[in-house]
């Protein structure tokens, strides 16, 4: 019985010693090969390691913020502006962007006649004029007329006699709209609080040669540029 006790002693003492070898081995960690390069490393081997990985899998994003952060306005993807309406529009938004805190949204650029169409069939649709919007009076009550015709057989039909009207109208050199040849931009103004849209009116004001009209359907600010265009 007591040789089967020492025995047993030996064998915890011996499993007890090679646990506290494994412990210090572990604890000091074996060194690394010489020439080993960092690509064959474990992801978890050294801090900055792991630093890298992180950096690696963020730099997406961070060029994606970034050029967030550079845009000075965002705009719905079909909106099409020229390079002068683009400077233009980019020039107004940094300096809402100084004084608001905040950037803004453009819903509509340059239009063909059929888009054009289309935002005043929406607008008809909705309860508004035209001739009581646009300074061409003769030209808003033509394009009203055909939507008064055409409008009971649909909206389709409808904005199509509507656009046959502008499209006339824009080969006899009359364009009812600015938007027609690249001179004008909507801005979105329901996201805008009071103080905001205020701010927006005070530094259009400063843009020269910038005419704003307030809008209410959709509510949106309807902006006019100078162009070389009469």
């Amino acid at each position: 019985m007591s040789a089967s006790r020492a025995q047993l002693r030996a064998r915890v003492t011996r499993a007890l010693v090679g646990c506290a070898a494994l412990l210090v081995l572990g604890a000091v960690g074996p060194s690394a090969p010489q020439g080993r390069s960092a690509a064959t490393r474990p992801w978890f081997a050294k801090s900055e390691d792991v630093a890298w990985s992180r950096a690696a899998l963020t730099a997406p994003f961070e060029a994606t913020r970034a050029r967030a952060q550079a845009s000075p306005f965002t705009m719905e993807p079909e909106v099409v502006l020229s390079a002068t309406l683009r400077a233009s529009v980019t020039q107004l938004a940094e300096a809402f962007r100084t004084a608001a805190g905040r950037s803004f949204h453009v819903t509509s650029g340059a239009r063909t006649p059929l888009e054009q169409a289309r935002a005043m069939f929406d607008k008809l649709a909705s309860g508004g004029r035209l001739t009581g919007l646009y300074r061409d009076y003769d030209a808003a009550r033509q394009i009203e007329q055909a939507y008064q015709r055409a409008r009971r057989a649909g909206r389709t039909p409808c904005v199509a006699a509507m656009a046959r009207v502008v499209s006339d109208q824009v080969a006899r050199g009359l364009y009812i709209s600015r938007h027609l040849h690249a001179g004008a931009v909507d801005i979105r103004s329901r996201d805008m609080n009071a103080r905001e849209r205020r701010t927006f009116r005070q530094v259009v004001a400063r843009q020269r040669g910038v005419r704003l009209l307030e809008e209410g359907r959709p509510p949106h600010f309807h902006l006019e540029f100078p162009t070389n265009r009469r």
